[in-house]
């Protein structure tokens, strides 16, 4: 392989100019993305401006989910 991505790219059946475009356009969309995104956020949560520890905040209405360890523990085990 020419690059170390190159036998993953090939595990998932897609070739590595695809994986680099698409992480390019994202990489180019991000910033406005983002940025739209947690403006949109700072007024769903009643907020002029959010704070930098806000933005991993849940959204309004969002149910509380309890998730049991046991459960946790198998879901990042089995990914």
């Amino acid at each position: 392989f020419q690059d170390i991505a190159d036998s993953r790219h090939l595990a998932n059946r897609v070739e590595r100019d695809v994986v680099d475009a698409l992480a390019a356009a994202v990489r180019e969309a991000y910033p406005r993305l983002s940025h739209r995104y947690y403006a949109m956020k700072a007024r769903w949560l009643g907020m002029d401006v959010m704070n930098h520890w806000d933005r991993n905040a849940p959204l309004p209405e969002t149910p509380k989910a309890v998730i049991r360890w046991d459960d946790a523990r198998d879901t990042v085990l089995s990914a």
